[in-house]
């Protein structure tokens, strides 16, 4: 399948979601799937097999999608294998005086069901926090915008659905966003030890890009003329994900870099470029 065709399958979701056509968005997923949004909340899993094995996507749909209206700003899309990561930012409005702009960086993974492409795993990588306090800076008009999406999320999903939604809250925050930016400082000076030190260990973790087989850090740092500039650093869950510009061999190519956190000790266990 074409990197065009992967995207069109992509971006059935944006165009389901501005008409509010819930079969429609549901109908894009594997029977198999996982939707994490954000990368951090409790996953909505499939149950194949189950008597309703669409009823977590179902339940999720209708918990955020359906009572406000949002729109997809896309800066651009990224295919490697049958993954595709879209840099974006979505504009929720959830009332008439109720809204926020949401950066974003959304991976989905795509697989072959009946001789079709469908996404069986969703991860939205934003930020929890600074989203709620944009909504919170709003005043008492948020207020009640607040409380009916607890109402609902309780009704819909349960005490362990808003519970396992909340912790999103909990991430690796600055400092995984800082090593991060280690990781970008120690490719630029060419500083092996110091790029291992980042790492769990010196296996072969980085996937450069995602679709190819994994090299270490120190076969990275052979690729003597690359180097990158991070921007748009979001963290969520495990992860860190950013924006990046890539220079390898004079050819200057955009992209999503996505770095996967043990959280004990706030090193890399796998590094994906998606370029």
């Amino acid at each position: 399948m074409t990197a065009e065709k992967l995207i069109a399958v992509v971006e059935q979701s944006p165009q389901a979601v501005a008409v509010h056509d819930k079969a429609a968005w549901m109908a894009i997923f594997a029977q198999n799937h996982v939707v994490e949004d954000p990368v951090g909340s409790r996953p909505h899993l499939s149950d194949v097999g189950g008597a309703e094995p669409h009823r977590a996507l179902s339940r999720f749909y209708d918990t955020f999608i359906a009572p406000n209206k949002l729109a997809f700003d896309v800066q651009q899309d990224v295919v490697c294998a049958q993954h595709v990561v879209r840099d974006l930012a979505i504009n929720l409005q959830m009332s008439d005086k109720v809204h926020a702009q949401v950066p974003m960086h959304l991976l989905y993974e795509l697989s072959e069901e009946a001789g079709e492409y469908k996404v069986s795993r969703l991860a939205a990588h934003w930020e929890f926090m600074p989203m709620i306090m944009q909504l919170l800076k709003q005043g008492f008009a948020a207020l009640p915008v607040l409380a009916s999406l607890t109402v609902r999320m309780l009704k819909l999903q349960g005490m362990s659905g808003a519970m396992g939604f909340a912790k999103a809250a909990f991430n690796v925050g600055q400092q995984g966003k800082q090593q991060a930016l280690n990781f970008e400082r120690a490719l630029a000076q060419k500083d092996l030890a110091a790029l291992q030190s980042l790492f769990v260990d010196t296996a072969d973790r980085i996937h450069f890009p995602y679709g190819s087989a994994p090299i270490s850090a120190a076969e990275l740092l052979k690729k003597s003329d690359l180097s990158l500039s991070l921007s748009k650093l979001l963290v969520s869950g495990d992860a860190v994900s950013a924006t990046i510009e890539q220079t390898l061999d004079g050819e200057v190519k955009q992209g999503v870099l996505i770095f996967k956190f043990d959280r004990s000790s706030l090193k890399f266990n796998q590094v994906f470029f998606y370029i």
